[in-house]
């Protein structure tokens, strides 16, 4: 919390960054979610 305040600029990008990786992560782990639940519909 205090860095962000300090230097709100500079973590501004790896902070965009890891919110990406970190959404691909959560789509990938629904996919797999998703792909069970078919598998065991069928």
């Amino acid at each position: 919390m205090k860095i962000k305040k300090i230097s709100p600029k500079l973590d501004e990008k790896p902070e965009k960054q890891e919110s990406v990786n970190e959404k691909l992560d959560r789509l990938e782990e629904e996919l797999k979610k998703m792909k069970k639940q078919l598998n065991k519909m069928e």
